[in-house]
């Protein structure tokens, strides 16, 4: 697992069932999709599915490809985002 930590931004979506992760974080200027691991922090987003969040987080790679371990999040409101208006 990568130990530098990231900031990244978007909306929590889910996974479908059968899958080790439940829930992704995707980024909204790119549509990349991040499979978020449910340990640490990640366990929270599990029951924010289409919430906008600021994860502070680093990546695992492994067989199943790129995922995130989020040590700590933080719901953004809408109206924060430049983009909204």
């Amino acid at each position: 697992m990568s130990s530098a930590s990231t900031t990244l931004r978007g909306y929590v979506a889910p996974l479908p069932s059968g899958q080790s992760c439940r829930v992704a974080l995707v980024i909204a200027d790119s549509g990349e999709e991040y499979p978020v691991l449910p340990r640490g922090a990640g366990i929270d987003l599990a029951d924010m599915v289409s919430a906008q969040v600021e994860v502070v987080c680093s990546f695992q790679e492994d067989g199943e490809g790129r995922r995130l371990f989020v040590r700590s999040y933080q719901p953004l409101d809408a109206l924060d985002d430049e983009d909204a208006w």
